[in-house]
Protein backbone atom coordinates (compact mmCIF):
# COMPACT_ATOMS: atom_id res chain seq x y z
CA UNK A 1 0.00 0.00 0.00
CA UNK A 2 1.20 3.46 -1.06
CA UNK A 3 0.77 6.52 0.92
CA UNK A 4 0.48 9.64 -0.51
CA UNK A 5 1.17 13.52 0.41
CA UNK A 6 -1.18 16.17 -0.47
CA UNK A 7 -0.09 19.01 0.91
CA UNK A 8 -0.97 22.87 -0.45
CA UNK A 9 -2.04 26.18 0.79
CA UNK A 10 -6.60 26.91 1.11
CA UNK A 11 -7.91 26.94 -2.13
CA UNK A 12 -4.87 25.10 -3.99
CA UNK A 13 -6.89 22.22 -4.98
CA UNK A 14 -5.41 19.79 -2.87
CA UNK A 15 -9.41 17.98 -2.15
CA UNK A 16 -10.19 17.68 -5.38
CA UNK A 17 -7.25 16.75 -6.64
CA UNK A 18 -7.19 13.58 -4.19
CA UNK A 19 -10.97 12.43 -4.57
CA UNK A 20 -10.14 12.76 -7.78
CA UNK A 21 -7.28 10.67 -7.88
CA UNK A 22 -8.72 8.15 -5.31
CA UNK A 23 -12.18 7.76 -7.48
CA UNK A 24 -9.55 6.86 -10.52
CA UNK A 25 -7.16 4.35 -8.51
CA UNK A 26 -9.58 2.35 -6.02
CA UNK A 27 -7.61 4.48 -2.67
CA UNK A 28 -9.03 6.38 0.43
CA UNK A 29 -8.71 9.90 1.68
CA UNK A 30 -7.38 10.28 5.48
CA UNK A 31 -7.87 13.69 6.29
CA UNK A 32 -4.90 16.08 7.91
CA UNK A 33 -6.58 19.52 8.27
CA UNK A 34 -6.77 20.36 12.27
CA UNK A 35 -10.56 22.04 11.31
CA UNK A 36 -12.04 18.91 9.48
CA UNK A 37 -11.32 17.26 12.48
CA UNK A 38 -13.44 18.46 14.73
CA UNK A 39 -17.62 17.60 14.32
CA UNK A 40 -19.77 20.18 13.24
CA UNK A 41 -17.55 22.56 11.23
CA UNK A 42 -18.54 22.19 8.03
CA UNK A 43 -18.65 26.23 6.73
CA UNK A 44 -14.97 27.18 6.02
CA UNK A 45 -13.32 24.07 6.29
CA UNK A 46 -14.26 22.98 2.92
CA UNK A 47 -15.47 19.65 4.50
CA UNK A 48 -16.20 16.53 1.67
CA UNK A 49 -19.63 16.23 0.97
CA UNK A 50 -21.97 13.38 1.93
CA UNK A 51 -21.82 12.21 -2.02
CA UNK A 52 -18.49 12.32 -2.18
CA UNK A 53 -17.72 10.33 1.11
CA UNK A 54 -20.05 7.60 -0.17
CA UNK A 55 -18.05 7.44 -3.14
CA UNK A 56 -14.32 7.20 -1.90
CA UNK A 57 -13.98 6.36 1.60
CA UNK A 58 -12.64 8.79 4.07
CA UNK A 59 -11.02 8.80 7.32
CA UNK A 60 -10.57 11.33 10.64
CA UNK A 61 -12.80 13.54 8.94
CA UNK A 62 -15.49 15.27 12.01
CA UNK A 63 -14.56 12.80 14.66
CA UNK A 64 -13.75 15.04 17.15
CA UNK A 65 -16.77 16.50 19.14
CA UNK A 66 -16.87 19.97 19.80
CA UNK A 67 -14.93 21.60 22.71
CA UNK A 68 -12.43 18.50 22.97
CA UNK A 69 -8.64 19.27 22.86
CA UNK A 70 -6.98 17.85 20.10
CA UNK A 71 -3.12 17.85 19.81
CA UNK A 72 -0.29 16.38 16.96
CA UNK A 73 0.76 13.51 18.96
CA UNK A 74 -2.75 12.16 19.58
CA UNK A 75 -3.46 13.01 16.05
CA UNK A 76 -0.43 10.95 14.96
CA UNK A 77 -1.80 8.15 17.34
CA UNK A 78 -5.10 8.23 15.75
CA UNK A 79 -3.47 8.34 12.23
CA UNK A 80 -1.16 5.25 13.01
CA UNK A 81 -4.34 3.14 14.45
CA UNK A 82 -6.32 4.60 11.10
CA UNK A 83 -3.33 2.80 8.63
CA UNK A 84 -3.51 -0.35 11.14
CA UNK A 85 -7.04 -0.91 10.58
CA UNK A 86 -7.30 -0.28 6.73
CA UNK A 87 -4.50 -2.77 6.43
CA UNK A 88 -3.60 -2.80 2.94
CA UNK A 89 -7.72 -2.49 1.84
CA UNK A 90 -6.48 0.08 -0.94
CA UNK A 91 -3.92 0.23 -2.83
CA UNK A 92 -3.22 3.77 -2.48
CA UNK A 93 -3.99 6.20 0.72
CA UNK A 94 -3.89 10.08 0.00
CA UNK A 95 -3.49 12.30 3.26
CA UNK A 96 -4.90 15.55 2.91
CA UNK A 97 -4.44 18.48 4.56
CA UNK A 98 -2.84 22.26 5.43
CA UNK A 99 -1.80 21.64 8.62
CA UNK A 100 2.31 21.11 8.79
CA UNK A 101 2.15 20.22 12.15
CA UNK A 102 -0.07 17.26 12.26
CA UNK A 103 2.27 16.01 8.64
CA UNK A 104 5.66 16.80 10.53
CA UNK A 105 4.12 14.27 13.43
CA UNK A 106 3.17 11.45 11.30
CA UNK A 107 6.61 11.56 9.44
CA UNK A 108 9.13 12.22 11.65
CA UNK A 109 7.19 11.14 14.98
CA UNK A 110 6.48 12.87 18.67
CA UNK A 111 7.39 11.57 22.21
CA UNK A 112 4.64 9.67 23.48
CA UNK A 113 4.60 10.67 26.94
CA UNK A 114 2.52 11.95 29.57
CA UNK A 115 2.20 15.88 29.88
CA UNK A 116 4.80 17.74 32.04
CA UNK A 117 4.31 17.54 36.27
CA UNK A 118 4.96 20.82 36.95
CA UNK A 119 5.19 20.39 40.40
CA UNK A 120 8.09 17.34 39.67
CA UNK A 121 9.78 20.05 37.22
CA UNK A 122 10.06 22.74 40.05
CA UNK A 123 11.20 20.26 42.75
CA UNK A 124 13.95 18.79 40.75
CA UNK A 125 15.09 22.45 39.25
CA UNK A 126 15.15 23.61 43.21
CA UNK A 127 17.59 20.28 43.79
CA UNK A 128 20.06 21.54 40.76
CA UNK A 129 20.61 24.93 42.42
CA UNK A 130 22.89 23.19 44.68
CA UNK A 131 25.81 21.61 44.57
CA UNK A 132 24.99 18.72 46.12
CA UNK A 133 21.82 18.62 44.83
CA UNK A 134 22.89 18.85 41.19
CA UNK A 135 25.39 15.64 41.94
CA UNK A 136 22.91 14.16 43.29
CA UNK A 137 20.59 14.18 40.55
CA UNK A 138 23.09 13.19 38.04
CA UNK A 139 24.21 10.09 40.06
CA UNK A 140 20.22 9.54 39.79
CA UNK A 141 20.80 9.74 35.48
CA UNK A 142 23.36 7.09 35.70
CA UNK A 143 21.68 5.09 37.68
CA UNK A 144 18.43 5.51 35.78
CA UNK A 145 19.89 5.32 32.31
CA UNK A 146 23.94 4.63 31.79
CA UNK A 147 23.42 5.16 28.23
CA UNK A 148 22.18 8.44 28.36
CA UNK A 149 24.24 9.51 30.83
CA UNK A 150 27.25 9.11 28.52
CA UNK A 151 25.59 11.30 25.98
CA UNK A 152 24.76 14.40 28.16
CA UNK A 153 27.51 16.22 29.65
CA UNK A 154 27.72 16.66 33.97
CA UNK A 155 27.53 20.24 33.69
CA UNK A 156 24.80 20.54 30.97
CA UNK A 157 22.03 20.74 33.80
CA UNK A 158 19.13 21.50 31.90
CA UNK A 159 19.03 18.45 29.87
CA UNK A 160 19.90 16.21 32.86
CA UNK A 161 16.70 18.13 34.93
CA UNK A 162 14.66 17.12 31.75
CA UNK A 163 15.95 13.78 31.51
CA UNK A 164 15.31 13.03 35.18
CA UNK A 165 12.08 14.76 35.07
CA UNK A 166 10.81 11.81 32.16
CA UNK A 167 12.23 9.00 33.79
CA UNK A 168 10.85 9.80 36.69
CA UNK A 169 7.10 10.32 34.86
CA UNK A 170 7.67 7.79 32.65
CA UNK A 171 8.91 5.25 34.50
CA UNK A 172 11.64 4.19 31.96
CA UNK A 173 15.22 4.55 30.80
CA UNK A 174 15.27 7.81 28.42
CA UNK A 175 17.09 5.39 26.03
CA UNK A 176 13.90 3.06 25.80
CA UNK A 177 11.85 6.48 25.03
CA UNK A 178 13.82 7.52 22.54
CA UNK A 179 14.08 3.77 20.93
CA UNK A 180 10.30 3.53 21.11
CA UNK A 181 10.02 7.03 19.04
CA UNK A 182 12.74 6.12 16.73
CA UNK A 183 9.93 3.06 15.42
CA UNK A 184 7.08 4.72 15.44
CA UNK A 185 8.20 7.25 12.69
CA UNK A 186 6.84 7.53 9.23
CA UNK A 187 7.64 4.31 7.43
CA UNK A 188 6.46 4.59 4.05
CA UNK A 189 8.99 5.98 1.55
CA UNK A 190 8.96 9.47 0.89
CA UNK A 191 11.12 12.64 -0.65
CA UNK A 192 11.93 15.03 1.89
CA UNK A 193 13.54 17.96 0.32
CA UNK A 194 14.68 19.98 3.10
CA UNK A 195 17.16 21.98 1.63
CA UNK A 196 15.22 22.51 -1.42
CA UNK A 197 19.07 21.67 -3.69
CA UNK A 198 16.27 18.81 -5.62
CA UNK A 199 13.44 21.44 -6.00
CA UNK A 200 15.97 24.05 -7.43
CA UNK A 201 18.10 21.11 -9.66
CA UNK A 202 14.90 20.54 -11.53
CA UNK A 203 13.44 23.66 -12.04
CA UNK A 204 9.98 23.67 -9.54
CA UNK A 205 8.54 27.07 -9.46
CA UNK A 206 4.66 26.47 -8.41
CA UNK A 207 3.59 24.14 -5.72
CA UNK A 208 2.31 21.93 -6.94
CA UNK A 209 4.75 21.88 -9.95
CA UNK A 210 5.06 17.40 -11.23
CA UNK A 211 8.09 15.79 -12.25
CA UNK A 212 7.71 12.46 -13.62
CA UNK A 213 11.35 10.40 -14.05
CA UNK A 214 11.77 6.90 -15.00
CA UNK A 215 15.20 4.96 -14.38
CA UNK A 216 16.94 4.12 -17.38
CA UNK A 217 20.25 1.84 -16.67
CA UNK A 218 21.47 4.24 -13.31
CA UNK A 219 20.10 7.45 -14.48
CA UNK A 220 16.81 8.97 -13.36
CA UNK A 221 15.48 10.04 -16.92
CA UNK A 222 12.75 13.46 -16.78
CA UNK A 223 9.69 12.25 -18.39
CA UNK A 224 6.98 14.79 -17.85
CA UNK A 225 7.05 18.52 -16.21
CA UNK A 226 4.18 20.36 -15.54
CA UNK A 227 0.83 20.85 -14.18
CA UNK A 228 -1.62 17.35 -12.57
CA UNK A 229 -4.18 18.38 -14.96
CA UNK A 230 -5.90 21.08 -17.39
CA UNK A 231 -8.47 22.43 -14.32
CA UNK A 232 -6.73 23.80 -11.29
CA UNK A 233 -9.88 24.92 -9.61
CA UNK A 234 -11.96 21.70 -9.96
CA UNK A 235 -10.10 18.03 -10.66
CA UNK A 236 -12.88 16.98 -11.19
CA UNK A 237 -13.94 18.34 -14.03
CA UNK A 238 -10.52 18.41 -15.67
CA UNK A 239 -10.42 17.21 -19.81
CA UNK A 240 -6.98 16.63 -19.73
CA UNK A 241 -5.28 14.39 -17.44
CA UNK A 242 -1.28 15.23 -17.96
CA UNK A 243 0.00 13.18 -14.85
CA UNK A 244 -2.67 10.22 -15.08
CA UNK A 245 -2.04 9.86 -18.96
CA UNK A 246 2.10 10.03 -18.06
CA UNK A 247 2.30 7.84 -15.79
CA UNK A 248 -0.53 5.30 -17.61
CA UNK A 249 1.39 5.71 -21.04
CA UNK A 250 4.78 4.65 -19.32
CA UNK A 251 3.54 1.52 -16.95
CA UNK A 252 2.19 0.94 -20.93
CA UNK A 253 5.49 1.24 -22.24
CA UNK A 254 4.70 3.75 -24.71
CA UNK A 255 5.80 7.46 -25.25
CA UNK A 256 3.87 10.32 -23.53
CA UNK A 257 2.13 12.51 -25.56
CA UNK A 258 1.88 15.43 -23.33
CA UNK A 259 5.62 15.80 -22.07
CA UNK A 260 5.61 19.52 -20.58
CA UNK A 261 2.75 21.71 -19.93
CA UNK A 262 3.10 25.23 -17.71
CA UNK A 263 2.46 24.68 -14.00
CA UNK A 264 -0.02 26.79 -12.15
CA UNK A 265 -0.25 27.52 -8.33
CA UNK A 266 1.71 29.09 -6.25
CA UNK A 267 5.00 30.32 -5.98
CA UNK A 268 7.74 28.07 -4.01
CA UNK A 269 8.95 29.94 -1.23
CA UNK A 270 12.87 29.58 -1.53
CA UNK A 271 15.01 29.71 1.73
CA UNK A 272 17.57 31.99 2.29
Amino acid sequence: MKVVFVVGTTASGKSAYAFAEALRTGGAIINCDSVQLYQGLVIGSALPSEAEMNEVPHFLFSYVAKGSKMTAGQYARDFYETMKKINNQFPIVYVVGGTGFYFQAIEKGLFDVQRPNSQLRNLIEDEMKTEVGAEKIYQEMITLDPLSAQRIHRNDHYRIARAVELMRVEKKPLSQIWNEFEEKKFKFPYLYDESQSIARTYGAIKTPHVFIVQKEAKNLVLKYTGAIDDNWENAVEAKEKYVESAVDALLAGKPITTTFTKAIGCGVKWKK
